[in-house]
Order: structure tokens, then sequence, then C-alpha cells
């Protein structure tokens, strides 16, 4: 059986996009992405959760209050008939 992965805000629960980082092109590192770039860490994209700030930070997931907004979580699913 195959698997597929998807991703979500650790905090909130609510579904996660990547979205091109804009502080590399804002630091001047327009061929490359910066590796030392406090949002993507070189990788040239950025998790993004999908509901809005203040749903996110006023509706935490038990036990995750800590848990900073746009925290990607990775859930494996297994896919019959693949």
């Amino acid at each position: 059986m195959a698997t597929e992965t998807e991703v979500s805000c650790k905090r909130c629960g609510s579904s996660l996009v990547y979205e091109d980082c804009e502080i590399c092109p804002a630091c001047g590192w327009y061929e490359e992405f910066d590796p030392g770039c406090p949002f993507c860490h070189g990788v040239g994209t950025c998790p993004v959760c999908l509901s809005s700030a203040e749903w996110c930070q006023a509706n935490p997931l038990p036990g995750r209050e800590d848990v900073a907004r746009s925290t990607p979580e990775e859930h494996e699913y297994e896919v019959p008939g693949r």
C-alpha cells in the first residue's frame, strides 16, 4: 500500500501551505536562497497556516499552547489501491 503525506499547522491543526520566501530577496539573495535565513533556512519556501493569525493564536490544540503558528506537522496516510 502506498502512503501520502499531508502537512498541517501543529498549533491549531489547520491546513498549511508553503509559500516562496520573501526574506531572502529582501536580503539581496536573488540568485540563491540564503542558508542563514531565519525564515526558510535556505530552502526557499516558508510554511504558512491557512487560518488567520488571530484564529490560530486563539484556538491551539490541547497541549500545544506554546507551539508557534505555522509550525509544520506531517501526517502519513495509507492509500489503498496504489
